[in-house]
């Protein structure tokens, strides 16, 4: 990941810095990027690539160790930035919501350059948006949905794309039918290598449950959906990072 060549006036350096970190007991890490140099200005975008997507990353233009300046938020994997340090300023990326004491590589796309350039600011993105609503801790903050056709007294079975902490469901008829006086569906999670599981249950007058607190199933889950009805449904299911 390298930026283009953003208003030089002098030739330009891109390189890629790879910067591997731990995170401790509670998920929290930091990565200590690029510093500006005499005569130079370095711009740069960041990413954790393997990150989770419930991480919150928060860089810092500032010393190491030192007082600094947040000036970006970001979740996920995605990109965070652009970001120009100047001249004893230095990049630190704090990351929180990261499996526990696991190592992550933080990647630096640099551009160093020796003449005059424009000035950026980090690009805002929806990622950043997220970031910003987790870290306040505003309820249900939607990271993704999934929706399954299943027909009539069967089942189907999907795996989630993301990392969630709660999550919500329920199920909606595909054609018009009488109000059903019978019948329910369900839902369950299923961890494959654990064989940990979790079942719940809609019956024929509900049509959605509660938001629901995710079990610690680990990355390897399957959800499989029942349709008891006598007609075919779609289940929604919805993912979130914060209750």
């Amino acid at each position: 990941m390298t930026l283009p060549s953003i208003g030089t006036t002098a030739g330009a350096q891109a390189a890629n810095i790879s910067v591997a970190a731990t995170t401790d007991a509670n998920g929290n890490i930091t990565f200590v990027g690029p510093s500006g140099i005499q005569g130079s200005t370095i711009t740069c975008v960041v990413t954790v690539p393997l990150a989770p997507a419930g991480a919150v990353f928060t860089a810092t233009l500032g010393t190491i160790g030192g007082q600094g300046v947040a000036v970006d938020t970001w979740g996920g994997s995605a990109t965070g930035g652009q970001f120009q340090l100047l001249v004893g300023q230095t990049l630190t990326v704090a990351g929180v919501g990261l499996s526990p004491t696991t190592q992550y590589t933080c990647t630096f796309g640099t551009i160093t350059d020796d003449g005059a350039v424009q000035v950026v600011i980090p690009d805002p993105n929806s990622s950043a948006e997220l970031a910003d609503l987790a870290s306040a801790g505003l309820a249900g903050v939607h990271l993704s949905s999934e929706i399954v056709y299943v027909a009539t007294d069967t089942q189907e079975t999907i795996t989630p794309r993301i990392d969630f902490q709660y999550w919500s469901w329920g199920w909606l008829a595909t054609s018009i039918v009488t109000v059903p006086t019978s019948g329910n569906a369900t839902i369950n999670f299923d961890n494959v290598a654990t064989g940990l599981s979790l079942l719940d249950n809609l019956n024929f007058y509900e049509g959605a449950s509660d938001r629901l607190a995710g079990a610690n199933f680990g990355s390897d889950i399957q959800i499989t959906f029942t349709n008891n009805f006598n007609f075919d449904v779609e289940f929604f299911v919805n993912f979130s990072i914060s209750a």
